[in-house]
């Protein structure tokens, strides 16, 4: 009887929608990108950058010094935000939508070109 019980079991769990055909998409390898970071067209200095993965990827986030950072990183579409690094002052001339995330603010990775991000 219980080795009957099993059988259906399996059974009705292998006809559940969503079982089956599950697809697996593999990220691309990661790349070392450079950013470049600017407010006001001037560089930034002692912001962490900070990539939240849209679709594919995976978030990073890297140390800007001197108005740059490079951030090991999969390929994919990110937001993009800025936090404070040794120096909590460092945010008070940040606008805050630049503190967060934003769905209207993307960025596409490819490949391991430069990316200028502009905090203004």
């Amino acid at each position: 009887m219980n080795r009957f019980l099993l059988t259906m079991l399996a059974g009705v769990l292998l006809l559940l929608p969503g079982c089956g055909g599950v697809t697996v998409e593999t990220n691309s390898a990661a790349v070392d990108v450079k950013f470049n970071v600017s407010r006001g067209g001037k560089a930034v200095n002692d912001l962490k950058l900070n990539l939240q993965a849209l679709a594919k990827g995976a978030g990073a986030v890297g140390d800007i010094k001197d108005g740059v950072t490079t951030i090991h990183v999969f390929p994919g579409t990110y937001t993009y935000y800025v936090t404070a690094g040794s120096n909590e002052a460092t945010l008070a001339g940040i606008p805050e939508a630049f503190q967060s995330g934003s769905m209207d603010r993307k960025i596409e990775i490819v490949d391991a070109s430069p990316i200028e991000v502009k905090l203004d």
